[in-house]
């Protein structure tokens, strides 16, 4: 890793610099099958943290993609991180294959003094088959070492987060031994170390699941956002209260209709059956129409309530530009992503019916957003207030592609 520094500008120092500290940590395992992607954009001020909360997992990823939404990098770059498992973890598991080992040896020792007549009594105790084993366990640094793969590239010209993921992609195929990719928003960290290790158990206990999400709270871990999504009256509903605080009270939910793509395990398989999300959809309604199209092609969507993501949502809170740029001023931003929202929900709406009927609820459209429009100018939102009036006109000029 070193031997690439000299040739880097200052977010790739960044980035480097942050990947040092990935020497340093101890994870129990490396699974070479999970490839974790995260898109960084214009506005930088969270992805450290996010990447920080990768490098800081009880299981490391086989592989980590930065995606550069930004362009700040010219081309593609590779490297490798060695990584020193947990001492503890690795004798574990080294005790654990030397049972086997001394329980086959018994077996056999048995098979023979069952056999054979034994005279000397002093030696007979020695070889008590009844004795307690205590292995003798030697930690080998190179054998309690593992690599992970580590990859920048370039992406220019990403309608939504889905879309740059798909980009990328595109230029890493074929990617060998990857059976599920981790995806991150540069604003949705993992909110423990045991995050990344609880969505890989819920994976192992249901194979049959495509797309494994998290809960999401947020950036300080007491807020909740969502846990999962239910589907009613051709739009999704979290259940939640805004402002909700995280008390473990929805922790019993499992399948569930559709979940936030951010901080969520995805199958390669389902992803590449699917063609990834659909950029007309946006970032802020990819996550539901692709979970959608999961379970109408016959997949399950799991929420992990166990697995925490930390999602700052800059974006939808205005503190981020559509365009992904830094915003100084959080109430000068917040409508404009609300307004965004809107226009994501009614695509949603739109295509989750059938195109006969959407004359009919184009027209009903017509009082609803004069109606929902006077509610946000009462409300001193008149931007908002502009944005549903003009829905049913979007609806009209933004046909789905």
């Amino acid at each position: 890793m070193d031997s690439i520094i000299a040739h880097t500008n200052a977010f790739e120092d960044e980035v480097l610099k942050v990947l040092s500290t990935a020497k340093t940590a101890r994870p129990n395992e490396v699974d070479s099958s999970i490839m974790a992607m995260m898109c960084v954009e214009r506005d930088t001020r969270f992805y450290q943290d996010t990447l920080k909360a990768v490098l800081s997992q009880s299981v490391f990823p086989g592989t980590l993609v930065i995606v550069d939404c930004a362009n700040r990098v010219k081309q593609t770059m590779q490297t490798t991180v060695e990584i020193q498992l947990d001492s503890m973890s690795f004798t574990n598991m080294v005790t654990s294959n030397s049972a086997i080992a001394r329980d086959s040896r018994l077996s056999y020792k048995n098979n023979i003094e069952s056999n054979t007549s034994i005279k000397n009594n002093k030696n007979n105790s020695v070889e008590n088959s009844n004795a307690k084993y205590k292995p003798n366990v030697s930690y080998n640094n190179s054998i309690g070492r593992k690599t992970m793969r580590v990859i920048i590239i370039p992406i220019s010209s990403a309608h939504s987060f889905g879309d740059a993921i798909e980009k990328s992609l595109r230029k890493l195929l074929p990617c060998a031994g990857v059976s599920a990719l981790w995806l991150l928003h540069d604003d949705s960290r993992p909110q423990d170390a045991h995050c990344l290790e609880a969505l890989c158990e819920t994976w192992h206990n249901n194979p049959t699941a495509s797309v494994i999400g998290a809960k999401q709270v947020d950036w300080d871990g007491k807020i909740l956002h969502n846990v999962g999504m239910y589907a009613w009256h051709h739009t999704v509903h979290t259940l939640t209260v805004d402002g909700e605080p995280d008390q473990e009270q929805y922790d019993g939910r499992g399948d569930v209709y559709a979940v936030s793509l951010a901080g969520s395990l995805v199958t390669l398989t389902a992803w590449q059956t699917l063609r990834g999300t659909q950029p007309w959809m946006t970032t802020f309604g990819e996550s539901r129409d692709f979970c959608r199209r999961v379970c109408l092609s016959g997949g399950r969507v799991v929420v992990v309530p166990s697995a925490r993501i930390a999602h700052r949502r800059a974006r939808l809170e205005g503190l981020r530009t559509r365009g992904g740029e830094a915003r100084t001023s959080e109430k000068s931003g917040i409508s404009n992503g609300i307004g965004y929202s809107l226009i994501a929900n009614q695509r949603y709406k739109y295509t989750d019916t059938r195109m006969l009927l959407w004359p009919l609820i184009w027209l009903c459209s017509l009082p609803t957003s004069l109606v929902g429009a006077l509610y946000s100018l009462f409300a001193k939102h008149p931007y908002v207030a502009w944005i549903r009036l003009i829905l049913p006109w979007l609806a009209i000029m933004q046909l789905p592609r």
